[in-house]
């Protein structure tokens, strides 16, 4: 799946109990986390192949976002297991959506660098496929119900004014859905 696709995701499990600015946020960046190991597309399309979906998407990775939601959470209760919810769904859905477009797969090499064993799915759907687009929508749709209902999208952390005003048209997008 799509980073930003990802990312709404996340954000919509954030927002299912309100939470602190900064617990939305921890949610909402782990399950986005599993990509840091695509940066290697820096040193090109090679290095992108062979590093990606491996220490992101790994058992060790997931332990390590836990300790760290633990750590830098503000309620321990839930936040570190929302953080974790949000990394493995992020695992699922690479597993299932993250086909190439000529039918290849991307595998999951989920006990790296223990095992060098790839998890394919049989099921992969494209990337670019209707259900990855029709998932990416609704998780679009879930955004701007949140943000009309509990008036605070995404824009947060780089403006609240900015904000504000997104907020102010996706309720006057959704007068009856609140």
């Amino acid at each position: 799946m799509h980073l930003p696709t990802h990312f709404f995701l996340s954000w919509a499990v954030a927002e299912v109990k309100p939470l602190s600015f900064r617990d939305r946020w921890l949610v909402a960046m782990t399950g986005i986390a599993p990509d840091l190991d695509g940066l290697g597309i820096i040193q090109g399309v090679e290095s992108f192949q062979k590093w990606h979906h491996t220490f992101g998407h790994a058992l060790p990775s997931g332990i390590c976002i836990l300790t760290i939601a633990i750590l830098l959470s503000k309620q321990k209760s839930l936040v570190p297991w929302l953080c974790l919810g949000t990394y493995y769904l992020h695992i699922l859905c690479d597993f299932f959506g993250s086909g190439g477009p000529e039918g290849s797969s991307w595998p999951i090499l989920f006990f790296w660098p223990v095992s060098d064993v790839a998890y394919y799915s049989p099921y992969q759907w494209e990337l670019n496929s209707p259900i990855n687009i029709t998932i990416t929508i609704l998780a679009i749709l879930a955004l701007i119900f949140l943000g009309a209902r509990r008036e605070r999208t995404p824009m947060e952390l780089f403006s609240k004014s900015l904000d504000q005003k997104i907020v102010e048209v996706f309720k006057r997008w959704t007068p009856n859905w609140r």
